[in-house]
């Protein structure tokens, strides 16, 4: 518990210390974005490379707690890879926010980075636990869909990051989830790289919340979306073993996607969207639900908390142990359900009346 307080404290200060500077840098150098698309809910020039400081925070942090640790090298290399991957996903994302890059050259990079996760790391789905009826999966089945997995994930995230304060207020739920899950099971390694992440986000908010004076950017957002994936893998692979009591009765994927569940059920709801109006599912457009319930009159702050509780909701209710309410309940009847509630809650803010101006 000390090495993770320690590691939230870290990345935290670093970036409350560091922000400011990186601000001001930015706008010296011009690395902002402009407002002008019929996307973009902002009315002035803001830095977007706040992505920076995560990175460096993150890193820094991380690096330092997990050296402390008395375990072999061997328990320490997969997350070694971990961070060593982040550099160059960081690095695009941050290519991306002064530059540009094209949405394939992006994609080539993702399975290259994201192939040498799986390879070097191990870090992959092994087993769908007896959703479906299937168990154990192939070796090549198992690196092609956690490959799949891994492109959903980060561009998920990396979708919702279009208001003030929401990908960032997200990033900290899913980050302290995951820190709960990591330190109850026993897994101090994902635990400390959950928490690091966590502090510097939960930095960075002091900043981004509306109104902002940065954005993460892609250097951020995807750097967000490549631990969230890892962690999302380890916990479903954790070993029965690792479970307490409390979490014995507790759907591992369910456990995943609940932590997930607001970034995926955005991106396919938007895809499905898109597709009914015969559009490509890859086009942007102001489909999102921030974007509805902008539309609603509610604003950024207003808009970002009923999101921040949405995910907080999800995120407890995957941690319940649903067969000792419904004792029987297979796993793949858990795991659709959960979906389905899911998606029918991402249907919410249609039902929201639209706030007159005064």
């Amino acid at each position: 518990m000390t090495l993770l307080i320690l590691s939230i404290s870290t990345s935290f200060i670093t970036v409350i210390i560091g922000m400011p500077t990186l601000i001001k840098i930015a706008r010296v150098k011009q690395l902002v974005d402009e407002p002008g698309s019929d996307r973009k809910l902002h009315h002035r020039s803001i830095p977007n490379v706040g992505g920076v400081m995560i990175f460096a925070a993150t890193l820094f942090t991380a690096l330092g707690w997990l050296t402390v640790l008395d375990v072999e090298f061997h328990y320490l290399r997969p997350w070694l890879v971990v961070l060593s991957a982040a550099v160059p996903i960081f690095f695009m994302g941050l290519r991306d926010d002064v530059m540009g890059i094209s949405p394939f050259k992006k994609l080539g990079v993702h399975i290259m980075i994201g192939f040498m996760i799986i390879v070097l790391s191990d870090i992959r789905i092994e087993s769908f636990h007896g959703i479906f009826g299937i168990e154990e999966l192939p070796l090549v089945v198992s690196y092609l869909f956690t490959l799949f997995v891994y492109v959903v994930i980060v561009n998920s995230i990396n979708l919702i990051d279009g208001i003030d304060g929401l990908a960032g207020g997200w990033g900290v739920i899913a980050m302290a989830s995951f820190t709960f899950w990591f330190y109850q099971t026993g897994q101090p390694g994902a635990a400390i790289i959950a928490a690091s992440l966590g502090g510097a986000l939960l930095g960075f908010l002091i900043f981004n919340f509306h109104p902002a004076r940065i954005f993460m950017g892609d250097s951020g957002s995807l750097l967000v979306g490549l631990i969230t994936f890892v962690l999302a893998v380890k916990v479903i692979e954790t070993p029965v073993s690792h479970l307490p009591d409390s979490l014995l009765g507790v759907s591992k994927p369910v456990v995943a996607m609940g932590i997930l569940a607001y970034p995926l059920v955005d991106t396919i709801r938007v895809f499905c969207l898109r597709l009914c109006r015969g559009s490509s599912p890859f086009s942007p457009d102001n489909l999102h639900i921030h974007h509805v319930l902008i539309g609603r009159g509610l604003g950024h702050r207003k808009t970002a908390l009923i999101i921040w509780i949405w995910s907080i909701l999800f995120s407890v209710i995957s941690l319940c142990s649903i067969t000792e309410i419904i004792p029987g309940l297979s796993i793949t009847t858990h795991f659709i359900a959960y979906l389905s509630f899911a998606i029918l809650a991402g249907a919410l803010p249609h039902i929201i009346p639209k706030r007159r101006k005064a």
